[in-house]
């Protein structure tokens, strides 16, 4: 019923803030903080082919050169950022029933986060990073299934931007070294590719060890003045937060991975990091290194 009645006045791109990711990594979490006020219309992950039939032609993991206009990918591309599709599933969280705002957030978009910016270069992109770690330790503990198969396929990707990666670490050794690449290809591509001075980079670990001045900054990236509450939810569990999770248990947030991961595991991942040149952004610290990600990489 809120995806039937709610209203689209104005159906400008310049009106919709597109926040990106690694699953895993705490989109969910933000998108809530974000839309604390009930300000935006909330799309939850539309690229999904599975869930939403208009983007029956977008991969699972798909990568688009930036300049690729096929219509096959733009048209619902279109619908989607300019709010003119409806589904059940992409407006099960929406709790506005009018304005012009939108806010969409998808893990399934990293490798053509670049398309979308070109092509709708008045949306906001907010693209959120958590240490591989961390990320690797909780998909494994949900027995995700890791789509390095589905990635590696993709011939324009590999020649675009893992040939040289792929060359310095090999083959994945086994599903857990599947996650560790899946993380870094997902990262390293739209650090190559966005423009750092039209996306905003939100790092997880920033957010919890220091919200206030995190959410400040986004809010003045995005243009948008947060509910007086929304500190007061930091420290509330996303919908998609496991049941054994730190922010429901109480436990560290950034730092449950050194416990739970062997120390062979951990220099497996810091190993393949580096390899993808990620260390720039993560290394065995708990905080990120980088104050700017995609100046590293990008433009």
């Amino acid at each position: 019923m809120r995806s039937f009645f709610f209203k689209n006045p104005d159906p400008n791109p310049a009106n919709t803030v597109f926040l990106c990711g690694s699953g895993r990594s705490g989109t969910t979490w933000l998108a809530d903080l974000i839309n604390n006020g009930n300000d935006f219309r909330y799309l939850f992950e539309p690229f999904w082919h599975a869930k939403v039939p208009a983007c029956r032609d977008f991969n699972i993991r798909q990568y688009l050169r930036p300049d690729n206009d096929d219509a096959a990918y733009l048209e619902p591309a279109t619908a989607i950022i300019t709010g003119q599709i409806r589904r059940r599933w992409m407006d099960k969280y929406n709790r506005a029933y009018r304005g012009s705002k939108r806010l969409i957030k998808d893990i399934r978009v990293n490798l053509f986060a670049a398309w979308l910016q070109n092509h709708f270069p008045q949306t906001k992109i907010v693209f959120v990073m958590r240490h591989p770690a961390a990320v690797t330790l909780s998909r494994t503990k949900r027995k995700w299934r890791a789509r390095t198969d589905d990635v590696l396929k993709q011939t324009d990707l590999v020649s675009d931007h893992l040939e040289a990666p792929l060359a310095r670490v090999g083959e994945p050794r086994d599903r857990f070294d599947r996650h560790v690449f899946m993380w870094c290809i997902e990262n390293l591509v739209p650090l190559r590719q966005l423009k750092s001075k039209q996306v905003h980079v939100v790092y997880y670990e920033h957010m919890c060890t220091a919200p206030e001045p995190t959410l400040r900054a986004l809010a003045n990236a995005i243009g948008h003045e947060f509910d007086s509450s929304v500190l007061a939810r930091v420290s509330k569990p996303s919908r998609q937060a496991l049941p054994n999770s730190a922010i429901r248990s109480g436990g560290n947030l950034i730092g449950k991975w050194r416990s739970a991961l062997s120390t062979e595991k951990i220099d497996r991942i810091l190993e393949i990091v580096a390899g993808f040149g990620l260390d720039k952004v993560y290394t065995d610290d708990l905080m990120p290194v980088a104050e700017d990600p995609i100046a590293l990489f990008g433009d």
